[in-house]
């Protein structure tokens, strides 16, 4: 028997910020702050900051852009859009329910 082989190719988004470790002297002010991003303030990636440069997928499944791994969020939960300048969010039929701002 052969040994068991990972096929799933994973592709998630590297954080351009992790707040959970120091910045190693690297002042705020010295980091881009052009466009959009998105931070995690609790959960499994509270402390990360993501930059939205296209569209971001946030689901259960680990395949995709951002990955959280919670009960209350569905395999396929929702999508960030970038739409010239604004950005918008689109559930994708998540059981859940998607909110803004609250």
């Amino acid at each position: 028997m052969s040994p068991f082989v990972e096929r799933r190719t994973l592709e998630n988004m590297t954080p351009r910020i992790d707040r959970r470790v120091s910045l190693s002297g690297e002042s705020m002010s010295q980091i881009d702050t052009d466009g959009w991003f998105i931070y995690a303030e609790t959960g499994p990636v509270e402390g990360l900051e993501y930059n939205i440069s296209k569209g971001v997928i946030i689901v259960r499944a680990i395949e995709c852009d951002i990955t959280l791994l919670r009960s209350y969020i569905s395999r396929n939960h929702a999508q960030l859009q970038l739409q010239g300048e604004h950005l918008t969010i689109e559930d994708l039929g998540s059981s859940n329910g998607t909110e803004v701002n609250g």
